[in-house]
């Protein structure tokens, strides 16, 4: 397993941070400064601007994202014990049995559903008319440490056999699922995870076709 392979979730985690909490140009110098080591004069050609400008944005980048990080350790409510793989063991339980019901009364009324890139619903009634009974039937689903990361891997029955559908991630709070993530859309990281697990990918399931 490459370097690259191991970090893939942790590398698209922190753009989808950068772009949620700074400006397009704050991303920009940043990613070109402290990523690609472009010097200050460099980047201020690049983005039209001047090379103060451009150590004035990377500053207040670096501060709104140390801000970001302080909030996130102080306030998390995420439950990494045992008691939040009994939520999602339960979960799953209830997913292999097509129960709708069970799997509401495991999430919170104030879900966050994400299907990245770009889906969301934002409440349980949404993800009950929406995304989770299109997303059980016809799909199988186990818990995998992955990259050392906890997720789950959702396989749908194909006429050609078991293929990988989607990987999903889930944070818990007091008993309930919170967070619910779904990789659906991106093909180069669950290509990726398909040949690290050894799984065939489904390439076509609608509204995607890969083939």
């Amino acid at each position: 397993m490459d370097h690259q392979s191991t970090n893939a979730f942790d590398i698209r985690e922190a753009l989808e941070v950068l772009v949620h909490h700074l400006t397009p140009k704050q991303v920009t110098t940043l990613l070109l400064m402290d990523v690609f080591q472009f010097k200050a004069a460099e980047i201020a050609n690049m983005v039209h601007s001047t090379e103060g400008a451009v150590y004035g944005m990377v500053h207040r980048a670096r501060k709104n994202l140390q801000t970001v990080d302080s909030f996130e350790k102080k306030h998390s409510t995420q439950e990494k014990s045992q008691h939040h793989t009994e939520v999602v063991d339960a979960y799953l339980e209830a997913f292999h049995k097509r129960d709708v019901d069970q799997m509401l009364r495991l999430t919170s009324d104030t879900i966050h559903m994400e299907v990245s890139p770009g889906f969301q619903e934002f409440s349980k009634g949404d993800v009950e008319k929406g995304s989770m009974k299109a997303g059980i039937m016809g799909k199988k689903a186990y818990r995998e440490n992955l990259w050392g990361k906890e997720v789950i891997i959702v396989l749908a029955e194909t006429e050609k056999g078991l293929q990988l559908h989607d990987v999903q991630y889930q944070e818990v709070s007091n008993g309930k699922i919170v967070h619910h993530k779904s990789y659906f859309f991106c093909k180069e990281l669950l290509t990726t995870i398909a040949e690290t697990l050894e799984i065939p990918l489904q390439k076509s399931k609608p509204p995607v076709n890969w083939e």
